[in-house]
């Protein structure tokens, strides 16, 4: 849903429609012009006091063409530049005034696409704050290099990007007179010196928009990432399981007709491949095939490894710097991103739920992110291990441990909340869902309650599927006939209804990139999602409990996922982390505007 805004606004029209005109002849190669247009300047008054007085004023429209001419080999990059200014004037009786600002670009139409087989950037955006410093970082988009020689230049690719960008967020403006404050806006079209033919006659319209409310035009959650984000398999990281796909192992889908966000949150670039980091991280200690190795007591482990100890000296490398080390594992994979080896921000999922959950920065407690679209219902869980706070110390509570999450984003020594999935005595624990107090006590009274009423009138009351089925059948198979044994037809035809569960074992499979659809939850051999848990953004590092029962034992095991990834086996009386699951309500509405990123979530309409 494109931006219709009523308040204070400034629309600067990017204008136009960019024609890219491609000649397939010889030796040419694409190249790109840009002319300034003809709109003047516009000032738009925001009386936002009395006497005090903040204004907006933006720079000509910018109009890009192609000219046929200009598709030789060697000539340089072309781009477009305009401004946004914000000006406040201080009140006569104070002389003192601050207020705050937005700016955003509203990408309206833009068809483009990659060109080149490692995704090179053809349209990327630069921007300069009001002091001179060139933007690094915006919710929701990569920085990228592209181009060579003297066309090299970085910035935040938006060749793909349709949908609205926030690039300024409650920007401060502070006055004891008249202040202005400029932010300068170039797009530049990056002339790589090879076949660009694919963009031929595509278009890509914007607006560019400051004002002083943050925007708050709404869309219906389930329907933007059905109807918007969803356009073919992969876009966006989402596949519709429709059994009807043409990607590889798209005869693996769920055929549920599903909407899922499959893919790990970073994954490794051309130039990592190049160098031989085929992964993110070391599959094995004797291994040289990831970006990111881990250390304990000077000798290298594989990430994930439970042997080293907090109290054990422990750090991350890089594989192609083994010099630097690094306290945590996100540190090491920013300073992967940040040098080429890896992209971030690959599944932007990431929404801000329940108490506390306002326009300010998401606190870690209010992430949670989307596994898909059931029947028109949003599914969540919560991003980070649930705490106390959320689940209560009663019920099947067990214990607090300390302990490094290697492959998580948390700090080194993170506490981990670890909770029984059922367990009352030696003698009376079973693997029964209705009867397990995790379930009643901790997730369905304790954090139900927690979430309190605004919250808890977004969540949908659930039928879970928890008869489960043999250990073969789920862990020891692949991810369509776990989800066939484990959803469709369990060893029990058992339902339970509430709002609050846990994830299904075929949820955490399936959000895998589809090359991972056919690997075995479990095997000895180790050859199962072990190995691949780096392509896989649900995977956070400890052994977490799912819904789903064993049901051919007497020993009252549940399935779980193993702190190393893989499917695993526990009974009901071992302490797990867990993260809290539900269906939002099919009429839930989020804010346009935010980016689905850890940083900038989406934002739902209470």
């Amino acid at each position: 849903m494109k931006v219709k805004n009523d308040k204070k606004v400034l629309v600067l029209s990017f204008l136009g429609v960019i024609t890219l005109i491609l000649v397939v002849v010889g030796a040419t190669y694409a190249y790109f012009t840009a002319q300034g247009g003809g709109t003047g300047n516009i000032n738009v008054n925001a009386n936002t006091a009395t006497t005090d007085n903040l204004s907006f004023q933006t720079g000509n429209a910018i109009n890009i063409t192609a000219n046929e001419e200009d598709f030789g080999q060697g000539a340089g990059n072309k781009s477009g530049t305009t401004f946004a200014r914000a000006t406040l004037t201080a009140n006569n009786a104070t002389n003192n005034a601050t207020r705050n600002y937005y700016v955003y670009l509203d990408i309206t139409d833009n068809n483009f696409e990659y060109a080149t087989d490692d995704n090179q950037a053809e349209i990327l955006l630069k921007v300069t704050d009001p002091d001179g410093v060139e933007v690094t970082s915006i919710p929701g988009l990569t920085r990228k290099t592209s181009g060579s020689g003297a066309n090299e230049v970085t910035g935040f690719d938006i060749t793909t990007t349709e949908d609205l960008i926030k690039i300024v967020d409650n920007y401060e403006i502070t006055s004891t007179g008249t202040t202005t404050q400029k932010w300068q806006i170039e797009i530049i079209f990056v002339n790589l010196n090879s076949d660009q033919n694919a963009n031929t006659n595509k278009t890509f319209n914007a607006n560019l928009i400051i004002q002083e409310d943050p925007l708050t035009t709404s869309v219906n959650l389930a329907s933007y990432i059905t109807d918007t984000l969803y356009t073919e398999d992969g876009v966006n990281n989402l596949y519709y399981h429709d059994g009807i796909g043409s990607y590889t192992n798209a005869d693996q889908e769920a055929e549920d007709n599903s909407y899922r966000y499959s893919g790990g949150d970073y994954q490794v670039t051309e130039k990592a491949i190049s160098e031989g980091l085929t992964r993110i991280y070391t599959a094995d200690a004797s291994e040289s095939d990831g970006v990111i190795n881990f250390y304990c007591n000077g000798e290298k482990q594989y990430v994930g490894t439970i042997v080293c100890f907090t109290e054990q000296e422990h750090y991350y490398t890089t594989a192609y710097n083994e010099t630097t080390h690094y306290n945590t594992l996100e540190e090491a994979l920013t300073q992967a991103v940040i040098d080429g080896y890896l992209t971030s921000d690959n599944i932007k999922n990431f929404v801000c739920f329940g108490p506390g959950a306002g326009e300010g920065p998401c606190d870690i407690d209010n992430l949670y992110r989307i596994i898909g679209v059931f029947n028109g219902q949003v599914k969540l869980i919560k991003d980070d291990y649930a705490n106390t706070t959320m689940l209560g110390t009663d019920g099947d509570y067990y214990d607090t441990n300390t302990s490094p999450i290697y492959s998580g984003m948390e700090n080194n020594n993170s506490n981990h909340y670890l909770y029984y999935w059922n367990y009352i005595s030696e003698n009376s624990s079973t693997n029964v869902w209705s009867a397990s107090r995790l379930n009643a006590v901790n997730l369905n009274t304790n954090y139900w309650n927690y979430l309190t009423a605004d919250w808890q009138g977004k969540v949908a009351n659930t039928e879970w599927q928890v008869g489960g089925n043999a250990y073969a059948n789920i862990a020891q198979v692949s991810v369509k006939t776990a989800y066939a044994n484990e959803i469709i037809s369990p060893a029990e035809a058992t339902t339970y209804e509430d709002e609050i569960g846990l994830m299904y074992v075929s949820d955490y499979m399936y959000a895998v990139g589809p090359s991972g659809w056919t690997t075995i939850g479990y095997r000895t051999d180790f050859s199962d999602y072990r190995v691949i848990k780096g392509d896989n953004w649900m995977y956070s590092g400890a052994s977490e409990w799912t819904i789903s029962r064993r049901s051919d034992n007497v020993d009252n095991l549940v399935f779980g996922v193993g702190c190393y990834g893989d499917v695993d086996i526990n009974p009901t009386n071992m302490g797990y982390s867990l993260r809290p699951v539900f269906y939002l309500n099919s009429d839930v509405q989020i804010y346009e505007g935010h980016a689905g990123t850890a940083s900038d979530p989406y934002r739902i309409v209470i």
